[in-house]
Parts: C-alpha cells; structure tokens; sequence
C-alpha cells in the first residue's frame, strides 16, 4: 500500500501548494477607504519584496499572486501613486491594499506649432486662414505676393508697364473680390489699381480668406469672396522688428515697426515701410521697361484701447509713391511731350479710422459696435 500512498501524495502536493500558497487581493485609490465601492487601480504592480515573483492587478483592481516560502512583505506601486510595502500574515489569504496619491503637478503647459494655413471652424462661410507662419514661407514683401502658397487665389498684372495688379479668385478676375483690412473696406476706386502692394507684408499679422458671395454688410463687391488682412496689434506683436529685402532685380525694401503698451488698457504701435525698385531690365528688347520704377514711403500709427467690457482702436496711415514706367527713353521729369512714350504716376494717400465696440446688458450678452474710415 505504500507505493499506493506516496503516488496519491505526489499528485495532490502541486493542488495543496497552489491553494495554501497563493495570496487574492485588490489594490484601491486611498481616498474613501471605508467606501464599500472604492475605486480600484487596474494595472498596479505587486512583487513580494526581494524576489522575482509578482503580478498586476486586472481592469477591476483584483489580484491572485503566488506566495513563495518565507516571504512576508509584499511592495505594489502604480504610476502617480506611492510605493507601499506591506507586511502579510502566513495565514493571510486576501487583503485590500490602498494607495496614496503622489507626483502630483498643478498644471502641464503644452507648447505646439500652429499650422500655417488653416480653415476656420466658427467662420459661416469657407473661410481660410493665413497665419504668420504662412506668410514666412511665402517670403512676401507685400499683399499681392503674399498668396503663393495658396493656390485658390492668384494675382495677376492688368498692366506690366505701371505694374498694376489684381485678385483673381474662384476664376474671376477684377472688382469681384472685396478687399478689407480688420473688416474695413479699403481697396475701391483709385486705390484699386495699385492697393494690393499697398500693404507690406510684415504688417500683417494673418490674412482670412472667405471663398463665395460673402455678406453685404461691408459692401457688395464681394461676388467670389472677401480677402480680410489683420495688422499686428500692440498687445501681441513684437517690441522691436525690423527687416529688409534685396533683389537682384534692383528692389530694396526695409520695414520695421515698435509697439509701447503705455499702460493697463493703453497701448500704441509705429510701422514704417520704404522701398524701391529701380535699374529695370529689357529682357525681350523691346525698348521697355520690364517693370516700372517705384518709390514708395509709408508710416503708420495705430493705438489701441481694451478694457473688460470696451474695446477702441484707432489708426492713421500716411503713403507716398512714384512709378515711372514705359520707354527707356522717357525719364519723367521732362513734362513736354516727345518722341518715347512714358508713364509716371504719383500718388499721395492718408487714412484714417476708428473702431469702437462693448458689451453691455444683463449678463454683458449685448454689444455694439460703431467703425468708420476715411481715405
């Protein structure tokens, strides 16, 4: 009978082991421990101190570890918590373990690069957004070059030899595109012919382009769109910029521009703009120039005022240029006629303009807004 009685022994040894040697468990959140329903941490970590033997708890907290021989300390850790050791009786078969929290930050600042072209989800109409970083690929000097990368929109010459040029947008090229800037109308009538090189590009802080009939609201130009430039604002833009262009067409550009903010709601800005193109070439021997002879001077002055419930901007823009274009032969400071045909264009332009907005009304849930301009 003996043989007997040791095979019956070896078979039942590894069930008696496993069933006294194993230690069940939930590991939880320290906070309510004497709530029937304290949250357990899925995924927390036990190791019996000392060895190699551990598990982690499942989706509810729980946990079943084997209980090695002489062992007594078992250490459980979980991410954002601190580490506890704890001390486990030999006739011990389940415990709850509660851990405290730990690391803990006040808040996480996440830095990223905003794209530079992007749609505008609050916008009711197709609205693009051309921010900064968009411009800086584009490497524009002024308005007109500033859509280089966006293929929806195109600028053409009307005429090479005064370098007039205009918008094409959705096909249609001319008076159907609206030009704003902060939502002011600004490109009509003379303006029109040359206002797109008007604005230098490191004025610009973004550009809104709306595809499709736009409202009317700001005029009834804008059949294909509206093309919407905001100016870098004094609260946001840099202290000090300056920036310059050459070409070896003989185009020099210098921009620079410095804000102030006077105090808790006062705030100022200066802009300066000078350039000149000159020395213009004959490619195709034709007795002309390829492209005019400019001088362009502009300042602007803008300041600003922003306060819980009202906000006043204001604004003034002073521009001055010359174009000389057409035949070599003409110079421009001959005024009797003569044998070579030449253009020279002088223009002398002043803006001015307000804008005033608030809120107001129970719960500030009613504004009102006043703008007006003058070129």
């Amino acid at each position: 009978m003996k043989p007997y009685i040791f095979i019956i022994f070896m078979l039942s040894a590894p069930l008696l082991t496993f069933a006294q040697g194993s230690l069940e468990g939930k590991v939880m959140i320290a906070e309510s421990p004497q709530a029937s329903d304290s949250i357990g941490l899925p995924g927390a970590s036990i190791v019996w101190a000392g060895t190699n033997t551990g598990t982690s708890t499942n989706s509810a907290g729980f946990f079943t570890i084997r209980r090695p021989k002489g062992r007594d300390k078992l250490v459980v850790s979980f991410v954002g918590y601190k580490t506890d050791t704890v001390d486990v009786a030999s006739d011990l078969d389940y415990i709850e373990i509660f851990l405290a929290e730990d690391n803990l930050i006040e808040g996480v600042t996440v830095i990223g690069r905003a794209r530079g072209t992007h749609i505008d989800r609050d916008a009711t109409i197709a609205t693009v957004n051309i921010t900064a970083a968009e411009l800086c690929k584009a490497a524009c000097c002024n308005l007109s070059e500033s859509f280089v990368t966006n293929a929806s929109v195109d600028v053409n010459y009307t005429d090479a030899a005064t370098g007039a040029k205009q918008i094409q947008l959705l096909g249609l090229a001319g008076s159907y595109a609206q030009i704003l800037t902060e939502n002011i109308p600004v490109m009509y009538g003379l303006g029109a012919a040359y206002g797109l090189t008007y604005i230098p590009g490191p004025w610009m802080e973004s550009i809104q382009v709306s595809k499709g009939t736009a409202s009317v609201r700001n005029g009834n130009e804008s059949i294909t769109g509206q093309i919407n430039v905001e100016y870098k604002k004094p609260g946001t833009s840099e202290k000090v910029f300056v920036n310059g262009f050459v070409s070896d067409a003989g185009r020099f550009e210098s921009n620079a521009n410095a804000s102030v903010k006077l105090n808790e709601y006062w705030s100022t800005m200066l802009f300066a703009h000078g350039a000149t193109q000159s020395g213009a070439k004959d490619h195709n021997n034709d007795g002309f120039r390829d492209e005019p002879d400019v001088k362009t001077y502009q300042f602007f002055n803008r300041w600003d005022y922003l306060s819980t419930n009202l906000t006043f901007r204001s604004g003034i823009k002073y521009l001055k240029e010359e174009r000389l274009g057409g035949q070599f032969a003409y110079n421009g400071s001959d005024p009797t006629w003569g044998d070579s045909y030449g253009i020279n264009i002088g223009t002398e332009r002043a803006e001015a303009f307000t804008k005033l907005g608030g809120m107001f009304g129970p719960g500030e849930k009613m504004s009102l807004g006043w703008i007006q301009s003058v070129t």
